[in-house]
Formats: structure tokens, C-alpha cells, sequence
């Protein structure tokens, strides 16, 4: 139970990964904009094969976090974000 209540107080964030396929590993790419109640994102092409577009929610993005269940009580708003990707070039 306490997990529980620990979990809903404490700021959460949606994250973008990216798979190293080399090391065969995932790795931390950033977090989105958020005050700390955000996550379900949906992620539709782009206008190019380089990009996404995630939509996710979270209150107004300025001000200090919030705990998730706070920011899950108030009012929230859709969000969108453009992502590009660069080609990582590799040398050996």
C-alpha cells in the first residue's frame, strides 16, 4: 500500500529512448515537456520519414512539478511534439 501512495506522489515523466543496435542496449534520449503528470503518448508519422509527431498530455507547461496524482485532478492539456532524427554516423 505504501508503494501505492508513494507512486501517486511523486512527479512522472514520459521518456524517449533509442535502441544502440551495436550494443545491443536501449539509451536515455531526453524527457518531454511536462510538470511531472504526464504519459500515454501516441506517435504518428511525420512529414518526413525523419520525424514523429507524440502527443501527450500534462498540465500547463510552466511552473514547478507537480505530484502525478495532483496533476492527474486538475486540468490538463494535449501537448504536441515534433521529433527529427539525424542519422547517428558510426566510425571505426
Amino acid at each position: 500500500m505504501w508503494n501505492l501512495v508513494n507512486h501517486s506522489l511523486t512527479p512522472k515523466r514520459t521518456a524517449l529512448w533509442r535502441y544502440v543496435q551495436g550494443e545491443d542496449r536501449l539509451a536515455y534520449v531526453m524527457d518531454l515537456p511536462s510538470r511531472g503528470d504526464c504519459c500515454f503518448p501516441a506517435v504518428i508519422a511525420g512529414f518526413s520519414n525523419a520525424e514523429r509527431i507524440v502527443y501527450d498530455y500534462s498540465c500547463a507547461l510552466d511552473g514547478s512539478d507537480l505530484p502525478w496524482l495532483q496533476g492527474q485532478r486538475g486540468t490538463t492539456f494535449i501537448h504536441r511534439h515534433t521529433l527529427r532524427f539525424e542519422p547517428v554516423s558510426v566510425t571505426a
